[in-house]
């Protein structure tokens, strides 16, 4: 079974700064995975690339684009790692109202526990720019980056599919990149 991810990807414009930053404090990670921010946890994906494309497109069809404010990078460990993030001052309602919606529609079985939602893309909307061995570098890149905020408009989603590198660390590739608003154009 395929692992795939549903994320919003910002335009190509806001990737290539974003991945200035990225550059910097995600070395490894900028080459293998494209600027994102989640909407899903990855999940196994049981339909299919075509169907999930077409019932997704039905979900992000009712979604106006809308504006996303990415607040000054901020320290968060997840996982065993101490990660540099932005995360959503403005717009994270309109994300987590679609990620509950693709959990509820097309995974509930994949939904992530209660008891670590605010992990998740369901309460957590958030952009990745660093990952670190240490939390004092990551406390020390929050600090150097203090004044750094993005505002990016949200036109589309992307489906993502996990890729395994032999020589690298695993990455994602951008597989679709599904626009929002497309059934809103007869209202």
């Amino acid at each position: 079974m395929v692992q795939r991810m549903l994320a919003l990807v910002p335009d190509e414009q806001a990737r290539a700064q974003i991945d200035l930053v990225r550059a910097l404090y995600d070395r490894e990670q900028v080459d293998a995975v494209p600027a994102h921010i989640p909407l899903t946890d990855q999940f196994d994906d049981h339909y299919g690339l075509e169907d999930l494309q077409q019932m997704l497109e039905i979900i992000l069809g009712l979604f106006h684009p809308f504006m996303l404010e990415l607040g000054p990078p901020a320290p968060w460990y997840d996982d065993g790692a101490h990660l540099l993030q932005m995360t959503a001052e403005q717009g994270a309602d309109d994300a987590q109202r679609i990620a509950a919606i693709v959990y509820r529609d097309l995974f509930p079985e994949q939904t992530p526990d209660p008891l670590i939602r605010s992990r998740s893309p369901l309460e957590r909307t958030a952009l990745t720019i660093g990952r670190f061995r240490r939390e004092a570098e990551a406390l020390q890149a929050a600090e150097s980056l203090a004044a750094q905020r993005y505002f990016l408009v949200m036109t589309h989603a992307g489906v993502f599919d996990i890729v395994e590198h032999d020589d690298g660390p695993s990455g994602w590739t951008l597989r679709r990149s599904l626009p929002l608003g497309s059934m809103m154009a007869d209202l």
